[in-house]
Parts: structure tokens; sequence; C-alpha cells
């Protein structure tokens, strides 16, 4: 409120007294609106760029994040700078999709415990027995030193 130094009932007088000095106060509206109006805050959400949800909230309120939304194909990243308790001020939180198989990997899934008593080099290459020659091996899906 820069520069406005109108106390609420003054503004109301002001408004009624003379509509040609709202021009005046005109920089000043929207501060003052906001406190004449009432004394909540915006806390807006943003997905993508694009509007996703707004609230109004007193300050001093405990904020909640709103729950993860949901987009076929895509993995929500979370929201970005949410307050924990709203401020003396709008707030804009930020989130954005992620295309679910953008690396490449779309399920994660363990395994089977390998049982077998085979020997493996790093290549790949099968062993018959045991290796003998020190180095790096796998066996039972596990990499094993042999020194």
């Amino acid at each position: 409120m820069e520069g406005c130094t109108f106390a609420r009932v003054a503004f109301f007088v002001c408004v009624w007294v003379n509509p040609l000095f709202v021009g005046v106060l005109s920089g000043c509206w929207r501060s003052f609106s906001k406190i004449v109006e009432d004394d909540t805050y915006e806390l807006t959400y943003v997905i993508d760029g694009q509007f996703y949800k707004k609230y109004e909230i007193e300050p001093g309120s405990t904020v909640t994040p709103e729950a993860a939304p949901e987009k076929a194909g895509y993995v929500f990243s979370g929201w970005q700078t949410v307050p924990s308790v709203m401020p003396e001020e709008d707030v804009i939180v930020y989130g954005s999709f992620i295309p679910a198989a953008a690396n490449g990997i779309e399920t994660v899934t363990a395994p089977e415990r390998v049982t077998d008593d085979r020997w493996y080099t790093l290549n790949g290459l099968r062993l018959n027995v045991w290796p003998t020659q020190k180095g790096l091996y796998l066996h039972q899906g596990r990499k094993v030193v042999v020194r």
C-alpha cells in the first residue's frame, strides 16, 4: 500500500461524497479493495501454465496442499512452494505433468529370485564350473568377487 495513507472510513467517505475523487485513488484501489472487501487472500494453483483451482484463505490459516491431480499418460511432478501457513498476500502455487514413459521405463517389477547355480562373466558368458580366475562374476543374480 505504498503511497496510500487513507483509513478504511476515509476511503468510504471519499467514494460516497465525491465520486470523481475515486480516480485519484485508482493506483491504491487494489490495496484498498483488499482491505475493505474482506480479510482473505487468494491461493491459486497453476498446472503447466494453466489455471487449475483458486481458494480464498484467511491469513494465518493452515494451508493443506491440493490433492495431486491425474492425467492419463502423465505423472504429476508435485506442488512447488505451498506455504504451510497462509501469508498476508496472494500466493500462486505451480505444478506440472511429466510424460509417464519419458525415460522409457513404464513399470518397475521385482524379478523372481534366481535359484540356479550358474556363473556368468560380466560379458554374459556362462561358465560351466566355479570360476577359478580372480575377477568379478554374476551368480544367482548378484555380483560376486573371486579373489
